[in-house]
């Protein structure tokens, strides 16, 4: 049942909304359990037309990237935040996660017009498969 407007004016819930407000929330592969997938692409997930739609998502990416970074598992894409910056990474993620569902996305939009970012990452292996399939210079965090 939700809170009537007395409950939420009164601060009731306040401190649980912040709290909530604060939390990261993080989609893991890892935590379904079960056998895990091939470290390769899945070449027929996509049609040939959704092929040619993700190559121009990730053309359209590419050109706002700011810089590539290491992360402890993987690789994260810093991006210009226009304003389709976030729809464009969402859709490169629905593509690409058919392709290759070995690998963990996690999306994170700055506050204020800040950097949008995207990292994907995985279990041992992963991160040497984005590097080869992602070839860009990238920087350490």
């Amino acid at each position: 049942v939700p809170p009537d407007d007395s409950a939420i004016a009164g601060g009731m819930w306040a401190k649980e909304a912040r709290q909530n407000l604060r939390r990261r929330i993080a989609v893991r592969n890892d935590v379904i359990e079960g056998p895990l997938s091939p470290i390769a692409c899945r070449m027929d997930a996509l049609t040939p037309a959704e092929r040619e739609r993700r190559r121009e998502v990730l053309a359209a990416l590419t050109a706002r990237t700011i810089e590539v970074v290491d992360t402890a598992d993987g690789i994260a894409f810093v991006l210009r935040a226009d304003p389709d910056t976030p729809a464009l990474a969402g859709e490169f993620v629905g593509y690409e996660s058919r392709c290759c569902p070995f690998v963990r996305f996690a999306l994170a939009v700055g506050p204020d017009g800040g950097p949008v970012r995207l990292a994907l990452g995985g279990r041992e292996g992963v991160r040497e498969f984005l590097r080869a399939t992602f070839p860009t210079g990238t920087t350490r965090a």
